[in-house]
């Protein structure tokens, strides 16, 4: 009951920010820019209230782009979850590998270390006809390889496989502050408040909230 007593007023804020609830002060601040947007009032106001709700009832709360910004800072894993999943599957596989045989883990770490940084000799993929002679470089990689292919048999190559899983995944993108933000579970909850402002009481019965899932984060209290 005591929301009717929560101020609103009006600020300049940043650039793209249209209203902003401050749990500290138990206020909610709206952008000058939306004084002649009665519906963006209400949509960023709405809004900011469920933030304050949030705030009262110990629900999760939601989060800034800069506050993410700092989490990635500190080492937060931003990638999604499908993402980490796979490299850590890819993790166990080559732990597995270490734990049961600990010599094919040491010579394939120093084969992939081996790898050189530049291009093979040009090749002519129609014909598989090697125009040009590999680097040295390449050349000495490839002699360690067969070694161990004589060694190690098809367990090298599963190896490499499990090895070349890991370092696609790593490769791909994380999510970016302002991704994080909006995966935040108490944005999704506030843009579900302001998204339904205008529904009909049929409609809201008969239209779901859209809801997280996998990927949704958590911001710290």
């Amino acid at each position: 009951p005591d929301m009717k007593n929560i101020s609103v007023v009006f600020q300049s804020l940043e650039p793209g920010v249209n209203a902003q609830y401050d749990r500290q002060f138990d206020h909610i601040d709206v952008s000058y820019k939306l004084k002649n947007d009665p519906d963006g009032i209400r949509s960023a106001v709405l809004h900011e209230i469920q933030h304050a709700i949030q705030n009262r009832e110990g629900f999760t709360h939601g989060g800034t782009v800069a506050y993410w910004e700092r989490r990635m800072k500190e080492g937060y894993d931003s990638r999604k979850e499908s993402d980490i999943q796979e490299a850590r599957d890819a993790e166990q596989k080559l732990q597995q590998f270490r734990e049961e045989d600990p010599d094919l883990y040491r010579d394939m770490m120093e084969l992939d270390a081996m790898a050189p940084n530049l291009p093979r000799g040009a090749m002519n993929w129609d014909t598989l006809e090697q125009l040009e002679e590999d680097p040295p470089e390449w050349q000495a990689y490839d002699a360690r390889r067969d070694e161990l292919e004589e060694i190690y048999g098809e367990k090298m190559w599963d190896f490499n496989s499990a090895l070349y899983d890991l370092q696609r995944i790593n490769k791909r993108p994380a999510r970016t502050a302002e991704e994080l933000y909006w995966d935040t579970a108490g944005e999704i909850e506030a843009r579900n408040v302001a998204g339904r402002r205008n529904l009909t009481e049929e409609q809201r019965k008969n239209t779901p909230p859209i809801l997280g899932g996998e990927d949704t984060v958590f911001a710290e209290d």
